[in-house]
């Protein structure tokens, strides 16, 4: 996306503001998916990193506990039609 807007790019000159946003750490991310237990927490960052729009394709939900993690990523974000929107 960076380079839409360098040196000879098509684009360069016509973009107005040039918005930087970085992906949420750890701690961030555990906040955001409101996960308290740690391993659960180490689980979604390693999956999702600080992506926060991961949370609309679960609808809004976050995985219950580390025991339900993977029956939640099956059915969340590894479910087709959850993506196609």
């Amino acid at each position: 996306m960076r380079g839409l807007l360098a040196g000879s790019a098509a684009l360069r000159g016509r973009a107005t503001r040039e918005v930087v946003v970085h992906p949420f750490d750890y701690r961030q991310a555990r906040q955001f998916w409101g996960i308290e237990d740690v391993d659960l927490a180490a689980r979604m960052h390693a999956l999702v990193g600080g992506t926060p729009a991961y949370l609309d394709y679960a609808d809004g939900q976050s995985p219950a506990d580390a025991q339900h993690f993977d029956d939640w990523v099956v059915q969340h974000l590894l479910n087709p039609s959850r993506t196609a929107r």
